[in-house]
């Protein structure tokens, strides 16, 4: 999961507050847009601002970035720094993660593909079916087979190319997570086609109020308390460069 854009002078004010915190967050979100992979390049564009707003990120994917492998007489394609599709019995696709910094006060409400390239990957593919996550103590569980329907399909699969979107806040800087899906698969033809250029349309209103650099009390005085939940580990690899020391994050519901 990579970070796209820069602190707004905004929300680096915003954090001024705490030193520490500025002298900390700045540099990971540097860090972090500076070493995205080429798989993941783009840049941002705003077309519209004020009561509504509209952000464009053309996300770029490149052939040489994927990896194949063979397992169980099935093809396996992955992408670096992306997860899969996982609904059981269809196509294992990879699923990237993007998170692409907003204007000051914008309110994610959608967002979707609005423009793509695709190229065809030479070759037939037999892409391997997804099977159910279970934990890693667990016994393996049975093999799902590849879905009758979906793998006699003629229509690439998945159809939608954006999967989710969400918002969150680092330090001030609020941010749209888009799960996307560069790869496509005909199944009834073993065709893989790579989305080279994804141009993604975030829609939003104002209003949106961020909540990293806000105390417990602001936070109760703008908006009704949302309960919190036990703190985790970030579990996802490479998502920061220094997970290890600063990893801690406590998630609450919105």
């Amino acid at each position: 999961m990579w970070i796209v854009g820069m602190l707004s002078n905004r929300r680096q004010s915003r954090v001024a507050y705490c030193p520490l915190l500025r002298l900390l967050a700045i540099p990971i979100v540097a860090s972090l847009a500076a070493q995205m992979p080429q798989a993941f390049a783009g840049a941002v564009r705003v077309d519209a601002a004020g009561p509504s707003c509209v952000v464009r990120f053309t996300a770029g994917f490149d052939s040489n970035s994927l990896v194949f492998e063979r397992h169980r007489n099935f093809d396996i394609v992955r992408l670096p720094e992306a997860g899969f599709l996982n609904e059981p019995g269809l196509p294992k696709l990879p699923v990237a993660a993007l998170r692409i910094a907003l204007p000051a006060g914008m309110a994610v409400t959608g967002a979707k593909a609005t423009g793509v390239t695709a190229v065809d990957l030479p070759g037939s593919y037999a892409i391997a079916p997804a099977q159910p996550v279970q934990r890693i103590s667990d016994p393996p569980g049975a093999f799902v087979p590849p879905d009758a329907n979906a793998y006699s399909s003629t229509e690439p699969y998945p159809v939608n190319l954006i999967r989710s979107v969400r918002q969150n806040d680092l330090a001030g800087q609020s941010m749209a997570i888009v799960e996307v899906c560069p790869v496509q698969y005909i199944p009834a033809t073993g065709q893989l086609l790579l989305n080279t250029a994804i141009e993604i349309t975030i829609e939003g209103t104002a209003g949106y109020v961020c909540g990293d650099y806000l105390s417990r009390r602001s936070l109760h005085r703008s908006r009704p308390p949302a309960p919190w939940k036990s703190v985790k580990w970030c579990s996802t690899p490479k998502t920061y460069s220094l997970r290890r020391r600063c990893c801690w994050t406590a998630a609450r519901a919105r």
